[in-house]
């Protein structure tokens, strides 16, 4: 039997010792030199000649005791998923000066005050259509393309088909190269359980992924291929392994070795990134279970179990475990949801099918389309080998705004500002115009430095396998495949919708102060103004609490958000509304004032969709009553919502309560749900004695980490949810 654990020993001594120190400078002097003397070649074709280059000349390392291959040597470092490697990614560094630093600048002053951030373009988040590359392999594609091109009505078309072609066949040769390499390797080994493993990869090597999978081996090992070769070759982040308990369900003819496959593919994450040692860099990789197939019919069956089952017991940490849920799903599903997050594991995110399904039918999408969602990194909900969505890579600071509309600027004249209005609804159309007008600008800034993406970097193997970009003969750069998005995600937005309500209720309602004596207060940072502070925090409605008119108060105002977007992208498509959660509202709240929902200068905005910190919430019910209020549908994008719950682990009624606390969330409209299970006094000492807590697992924001791994700060942003459990 394969011994997995020394097969993940093996890769992390790889990548602790060798992964940085590949020497690969005659290549990429060799890339170099023809990608400059042929600059005015389309960008498709020299993309295909690196990846010819790369599959033929770069070193290939097979591990005797892991199950799979993979590993191109192209100098990508331990924790590099695939944005930026050196070899692929020389056009990407070519197109900087052009791209990414005018659009840097044309944002900058906006970026200083902090109202925003962000690049042009996202490599990364992306996903192939694993399934069309197992059921029709390579071979497969490269016949469609060579019908296509058949008919090809321009030059450019042409140009894109060939580029297809030869990168496919390139790393159809590269697969080949890890046979022959596993067949040598094999010849000389004597102990029979790597021989037997080394032989497996050589035959599986011949097979996939230019043929169609036959086994659930054979579509595991051609799902690790392509997701890391896609990095080394197109210098594109793909952050998931797909809908796994689906895809692979159709495999299972045997689960006699399913598991063993199943934990040496949960292992490969934290053995390469080190987090077998603690040591933590983010891994972006998730693997999505449940949720349900193209004609709406539940996923649940024994891969999720296994899936589920192996992180229980090895206590992965790097691989993001995806729990698509709905109102279909049954109570076994639930229950072993609820296990899952009793064990402490806090690597889950749970996506609920029932709104974000119909919420992105509202953007036009086929309904067997959406059903085929998958998490794409942190919070990013992508449609699997359909759509390409460029986001997690730009942010809106809402509060900061606000702020901006309460006090002039100089720096941005563009702005308006509020003097005294006389109404709330005045005040509230200014705020909500800023807004919109942030939300304009950077839209108008992606689109004009997106559509020169084309032209710089195009990626011909990973558009293969992208549902339209054969028959549309483009590449997804230029906008081939079905879907073409680009998400703003807007930060803050308890710390908006409670300092919204706050300046209605103290300004405008009950006429504690005026306009300016609250400017003055906020200035100061509520110096000598405490009472008044906490009168706010504590005596104030607040999002979360299920106070009916402030959810009333705060539908009308995420549905103006909503309203944001729509603009056109540099690919065709539009530019949606999202809210994923990322760790941006440190920093944004680090850089910026006292806000009118009492909180302090400096403090984190809220996460996600989650209460603020601050906010008092008597229980875990009030959180999720108030989603009902608000049509979560009209946002694409995951809207997740962080509950901290205290620690009760392993016990028979957590684990029952769990599961109903997950059920009545899916049946509630919330979007997407996350859930941290802490126990405060634990982690206070973790912090003080580190040693004594090696393994000790939190969800950060859209990824988990070790606690030891997290800096201080984020100690002290982990341990004040806690507080609240």
């Amino acid at each position: 039997m394969l011994k997995i654990n020394q097969g993940a020993s093996e890769l992390a001594d790889y990548y602790s010792q060798s992964a940085e120190s590949e020497s690969i400078d005659q290549i990429l002097h060799k890339i170099a030199s023809y990608c400059d003397a042929n600059e005015d070649k389309p960008a498709c074709t020299l993309k295909a000649f690196i990846h010819n280059i790369i599959a033929d000349e770069c070193g290939i390392k097979v591990f005797r005791h892991y199950p799979f291959f993979w590993e191109t040597c192209v100098g990508r470092s331990r924790y590099n998923w695939g944005i930026s490697s050196p070899l692929s990614g020389y056009l990407h560094m070519k197109s900087l000066p052009i791209m990414f630093k005018p659009y840097e600048k044309k944002l900058q002053k906006y970026q200083s005050l902090c109202f925003g951030w962000g690049n042009p373009v996202g490599y990364d988040h992306h996903c192939p259509d694993y399934e069309k590359i197992i059921n029709h392999g390579l071979l497969g594609i490269i016949e469609e393309t060579k019908k296509r091109m058949s008919n090809a009505q321009t030059q450019e078309e042409h140009d894109f088909l060939k580029a297809v072609i030869s990168s496919n066949q390139a790393v159809i040769r590269l697969a080949e190269r890890f046979a022959t390499e596993a067949d040598r390797l094999a010849q000389g080994e004597t102990n029979q359980i790597a021989r037997a493993n080394l032989l497996r990869i050589a035959t599986a090597a011949r097979r996939v992924p230019a043929h169609p999978a036959e086994t659930l081996y054979e579509a595991l090992a051609c799902i690790l291929f392509i997701r890391e070769n896609i990095g080394s070759l197109e210098s594109f982040g793909v952050s998931t392994f797909g809908h796994l308990d689906r895809i692979l369900y159709p495999f299972c003819r045997s689960l006699s070795d399913t598991r063993e496959l199943i934990d040496a593919l949960l292992s490969f994450t934290d053995a390469k990134f080190g987090l077998c040692d603690s040591f933590y860099s983010e891994t972006s990789t998730t693997i999505v279970i449940g949720g349900c197939d193209e004609n709406g019919i539940p996923v649940f069956n024994e891969i999720t179990k296994m899936i589920v089952e192996a992180c229980i017991e090895n206590k992965y940490i790097g691989t993001k475990i995806v729990a698509r849920i709905s109102s279909k799903h049954t109570n076994e599903y639930y229950s072993l949801l609820g296990k899952f997050i009793a064990s402490g594991a806090n690597v889950l995110v749970m996506p609920n099918d029932d709104t974000l399904i119909p919420a992105n039918r509202r953007w036009n999408k086929k309904l067997k389309d959406c059903r085929l969602y998958i998490g794409g990194g942190c919070h990013e909900m992508l449609l699997a080998g359909t759509e390409v969505n460029t986001r997690s890579d730009t942010w809106i600071n809402l509060p900061g705004i606000l702020m901006r509309t309460l006090f002039p600027n100089p720096k941005t004249p563009d702005f308006e500002s509020v003097d005294n209005a006389p109404d709330y609804d005045s005040f509230y159309r200014t705020c909500i115009r800023n807004v919109r007008h942030m939300h304009n600008v950077i839209a108008c800034a992606k689109e004009e430095y997106e559509r020169l993406w084309r032209d710089y970097d195009a990626a011909p193997f990973l558009s293969s396998s992208l549902a339209d970009c054969i028959e549309n003969a483009k590449d997804l750069t230029a906008g081939g495949a079905r879907y073409n998005s680009v998400s703003l995600s807007m930060s803050g937005a308890a710390t908006f919708l409670d300092s919204l309500y706050a300046v209605k209720m103290l300004v405008y309602d009950e006429k504690k102060m005026t306009l300016t004596e609250l400017r003055q207060i906020l200035s100061s940072d509520f110096v000598e103004n405490e009472s008044l502070r906490l009168y706010i925090q504590n005596r104030l409605p607040r999002h979360g609490q299920g106070n009916q008119e402030f959810d009333r108060f705060a539908a009308h105002v995420m549905h103006d958000l909503s309203c944001m977007a729509g603009q056109p992208n540099g690919r065709g498509g539009i530019v949606t509304p999202a809210f994923y959660p990322h760790d941006t509202f440190i920093e944004f709240g680090n850089n910026t004032m006292a806000t009118p929902d009492g909180r302090k200068a400096g403090s984190w905005l809220s996460r996600g969709f989650s209460p603020s910190e601050s906010t008092p919430v008597q229980s875990v019910t009030d959180i999720i009553n108030s989603l009902k209020s608000f049509d979560l549908t009209l946002f694409p994008e995951s809207f997740a919502t962080e509950i901290t719950l205290p620690a009760i682990i392993g016990n028979t009624h957590s684990i029952s309560a769990l599961a109903s606390l997950i059920q009545v969330f899916a049946e509630s409209g919330g979007s997407t749900l996350q859930i941290n299970v802490l126990n405060r006094e634990e982690l206070i000492r973790a912090k003080a004695e580190p040693e004594k807590y090696p393994n000790l697992m939190v969800r950060v924001c859209g990824y988990s980490q070790t606690f030891n791994s997290l800096s201080d700060e984020k100690k002290d942003e982990i341990i004040s949810r806690a507080i609240r459990a």
